[in-house]
């Protein structure tokens, strides 16, 4: 038996926010936002084991950087009672969301759709980041101050949600941003099709708690949607609690760096439906045939570190929690190594990208002859071929912490 705490929170911001994702939006389309498609939340798990409370945070957000993830990371544990190294702050990396910045913001043309107050880019996204620090901290709060038992199952499978978007053809290298507009590259499967998720039930109680993953952009909107949503991934989340007033989710990204939903990039937003039901309808499907974790799943293990590689700090930690180990990695990971990684676990492992920060691209070595957006951007943040590969290696150690404790 584990204690589980849970609470949510809308941190959908008001129209003065800009969004982020696409560099289009930002050099051609006006500033702020179009209004709300679907609210973006802030959900918050804490775990009570014997060895101390965990916490896991799920934000509707693309991105967060290092800074800002380490200090909210301390105010969540802080409100939990536990330390930062026991807690992973995930962005379901939304390419329609908000960007909250510590102390930074651009100059674009002003903006006060929201009120009667002009505000700039700039003050829009100070203030969003402070609202988004307050609703974090009472948020962890509440679900700490609610734990209650359950007992944890999981599951895994392959699911073809997404394809990998980088097309080798004849004349090289080609990206296929949208297979509707693209049709004639064909593109292939992800390499890492894994789809994971943990389900716990409240013990002599209704509660019940699915926290899944799985690896595709958040894209089915595009660049010239300005709409606030939370895409995919939120869709899906919402499609599994209705008609379940006490079933509560949590989205957390797989290695997505090449991997687009089969419906993207593209103004159309009954696309997130259909992305999103498919998503739905496979948690749904697994939840039927999780394996209970039994006398193994009161403790959660635990081990956090800091590297330097690829010219940035990456704050790296992985948790054993039964016969299921979970990696998270503030980075935007080529599905090739998410494959590569699972290979080096003896058991499933619930991959988590995007989570404690974000340092841009990191493609697996062969990716860099071959070219790229991706490996352009991954080469101007730092990164060399190989880099990726000893991101994985650093994984594997700081499992092996774990193991020979």
């Amino acid at each position: 038996m584990i204690k589980i705490g849970y609470s949510s929170a809308d941190i959908t911001p008001d129209r003065d926010a800009a969004l982020i994702g696409y560099e289009f939006r930002r050099s051609e389309l006006p500033a702020g936002n179009a209004g709300v498609l679907d609210p973006l939340n802030l959900k918050a798990f804490v775990l009570d084991s014997p060895a101390g409370p965990a916490v896991l945070v799920a934000l509707d957000l693309c991105i967060i950087e290092p800074d800002l993830a380490r200090h909210w990371r301390k105010i969540a544990a802080e409100a939990a009672g536990t330390v930062p190294e026991k807690v992973i702050i995930s962005c379901s990396h939304t390419h329609s969301g908000p960007f909250p910045r510590m102390g930074k913001g651009g100059d674009k043309a002003s903006i006060g759709k929201s009120s009667n107050r002009v505000v700039t880019e700039a003050e829009a996204c100070a203030e969003y980041t402070v609202r988004v620090e307050t609703t974090l901290k009472g948020t962890v709060a509440a679900a700490a101050g609610l734990l209650l038992p359950y007992s944890i199952s999981w599951n895994q499978a392959p699911l073809g949600l997404g394809y990998n978007r980088r097309v080798i053809s004849p004349a090289g290298l080609r990206q296929c941003w949208n297979p509707q507009e693209q049709h004639d590259l064909m593109p292939g499967p992800s390499p890492d099709p894994q789809f994971t998720l943990l389900v716990a039930r409240q013990l002599n109680g209704p509660r019940e708690i699915i926290l899944w993953g799985h690896g595709a952009h958040p894209v089915v909107l595009g660049k010239t949607s300005r709409m606030l949503s939370a895409d995919w991934p939120g869709c899906a989340c919402r499609m599994l609690e209705a008609g379940h007033p006490y079933r509560y989710t949590g989205f957390f990204l797989g290695a997505c760096g090449n991997i687009h939903p089969w419906i993207a990039t593209q103004d159309n937003a009954a696309g997130v439906g259909v992305v999103g039901g498919c998503a739905a309808a496979f948690a749904e499907l697994i939840v039927h045939g999780a394996f209970p974790m039994g006398e193994t799943e009161a403790t959660i293990e635990t081990a956090a570190d800091t590297i330097t590689l690829g010219g940035v700090e990456l704050d790296l930690a992985v948790w054993r929690w039964g016969g299921l180990w979970i990696a998270a990695v503030p980075v935007e990971l080529f599905a090739e190594l998410g494959a590569a990684l699972r290979k080096q676990f003896d058991a499933p492992l619930f991959l988590i990208s995007n989570a404690n920060g974000w340092t841009g691209y990191w493609p697996h070595a062969a990716a860099f002859a071959e070219g790229g957006y991706e490996i352009d951007a991954a080469r101007a943040m730092g990164r060399n071929p190989g880099d990726g590969e000893k991101l994985i290696e650093a994984v594997v150690t700081l499992a092996q912490i774990i193991k020979d404790a």
